[in-house]
């Protein structure tokens, strides 16, 4: 026979995490708010938030194996080789790690060296080249430059 309080203890049901996240997914499919699936699925707004952003990364998935959105990203990294991977997603409507992916897997380039170098001037170039000498041969850059007093180093600890 039930007692009638059977009701608490659905009130109390604290579901798996497996199927709070199951919820999740599809309450974003279904255009809810992250308020509204926070209190239905008893998750929180951090955890809304990243199921959302894997969901917008996966759906942008089958753009990077196609030759035209390949292409298209190609484009606008020689046309700008400076510009962030976050501005070129946002270009192109796709998610950031889409664009990473496409250029290290697809295109090849490695994305610190894609950037533009330096650009120096005669005398940037020059004072380098100075540092340079001043680094590797101290006794003959002095030799050359009489303004220069040549350094002797000691070891430190002695006197």
């Amino acid at each position: 026979e039930h007692s009638g309080n059977d009701n608490k203890g659905v009130d109390n049901f604290n579901p798996p995490e497996s199927w709070k996240r199951v919820t999740a997914v599809m309450m974003i499919r279904a255009g809810c708010k992250d308020l509204e699936i926070m209190k239905t699925a008893c998750v929180a707004r951090n955890t809304v938030k990243s199921i959302r952003s894997e969901l917008e990364e996966s759906n942008n998935d089958y753009e990077k194996d196609d030759p035209e959105f390949v292409e298209k990203l190609q484009k606008k990294v020689q046309e700008d080789p400076s510009k962030s991977c976050t501005k070129l997603a946002e270009e192109l409507g796709v998610g950031n790690t889409t664009v990473r992916v496409c250029i290290n897997e697809d295109l090849r380039y490695h994305f610190y060296k894609r950037r533009k170098g330096q650009i120096l001037t005669e005398k940037a170039q020059e004072n380098q080249f100075n540092k340079a000498l001043k680094l590797h041969e101290p006794e003959r850059l002095a030799a050359q430059l009489p303004r220069l007093q040549p350094v002797r180093l000691l070891p430190m600890g002695r006197g």
